[in-house]
């Protein structure tokens, strides 16, 4: 298994999304912060996401990649390893 896998095994959006300050609705809802909005569009489900008003989606690795405007896949599956201390190698 690689890093990319792991990591989406290991632990869900929602919980990566709302450490990292995305309020959720009840229903894993939230205003997507790809684009500006009042009306919460982006649905987070447990290994990706998806915005029903600009149409950005993904996996977990891409939006940790986008929110934080990094290179690569690799450098976002780098930082939720560090930030939640999953400790793979």
């Amino acid at each position: 298994m690689n890093i990319f896998q792991e990591i989406k095994e290991t632990i869900p959006l929602y919980d990566i999304a709302a450490s990292y300050g995305i309020q959720l609705n009840r229903s894993n809802m939230c205003a997507c912060p790809f684009h500006e909005e009042r009306t919460p569009s982006m649905k987070i489900h447990d290994k990706g996401f998806c915005c029903y008003g600009c149409g950005e989606h993904g996996d977990t690795i891409k939006f940790v990649q986008k929110l934080f405007g990094l290179e690569n896949p690799l450098d976002a599956a780098h930082k939720i390893n560090e930030d939640f201390h999953l400790g793979i190698d």
